[in-house]
């Protein structure tokens, strides 16, 4: 509608400028007699009434803008909305699997024990596009245990030899029930999610645990 509405504006506005030269015109031959009043007096009215048609037609190219504009606001509000909808679907689908994950997992890829404190991984889970991770925390030591963080790695090559050692982090979009503190004498589960991945034929899976403000560090290598 807006440029149907400029097209007509700019037609108006053509005419308008056509008459005006010709009203130049018209005036030059009245005052040397070769030209009659009314026909000036009827030019000077078709010029006016132009040059509303002219204002007219401004104000709908304005107002077609600006309809334009509110239903452009209205359409990006709606994806807006319709985008977080999809944002807590989604993220009720991860927190349901994982709640699942954490309740049905039995397996055991991977613990490691120091200190009075036992990392393990449960279980790898390849769903659709995403991967589970399910962890689970014990602490049988003396005093609580509060994660700095658990860091996820795809490592090659050995560590003790640094020049072929490589990991790549990843990072996981979805953290299920991660723990803040781990009192003594108890134990947490809980899941990361991670965009699909593979491992490669001389690629491990890395797990780093560290405490924070303590010395506690855990580190586990492992393959599905």
């Amino acid at each position: 509608q807006v440029d149907i509405d400029k097209l007509t504006l700019q037609e108006s506005e053509t005419r308008l400028a056509n008459k005006k030269k010709l009203l130049e015109s018209v005036i030059s031959l009245v005052s040397k007699g070769a030209e009659t009043k009314q026909v000036l007096d009827d030019l000077e009215t078709e010029v006016k009434a132009l040059s509303l048609t002219v204002e007219k037609d401004r104000a709908s190219v304005a107002l077609s803008a600006s309809r334009l504009r509110e239903m452009d606001a209205q359409v990006r509000y709606a994806e807006a909305e319709a985008d977080k909808t999809d944002s807590l679907q989604r993220k009720i689908y991860l927190e349901n699997l994982a709640s699942y994950y954490i309740k049905t997992s039995s397996g055991k890829l991977k613990k490691r024990k120091k200190n009075g404190i036992t990392l393990q991984v449960d279980q790898m889970i390849h769903y659709r596009g995403d991967v589970f991770v399910v962890f689970e925390i014990v602490n049988k030591s003396n005093i609580d245990f509060e994660p700095e963080y658990l860091r996820l790695y795809l490592s090659q090559g050995n560590r003790k030899r640094n020049a072929s050692y490589q990991k790549l982090l990843k990072e996981p979009f979805f953290r299920y029930e991660f723990p803040e503190i781990i009192p003594k004498g108890q134990k947490k589960r809980f899941v990361y999610v991670l965009p699909k991945f593979t491992i490669g034929e001389k690629e491990k899976m890395e797990v780093e645990l560290r405490e924070q403000k303590g010395r506690r560090h855990l580190r586990i290598r492992f393959r599905q």
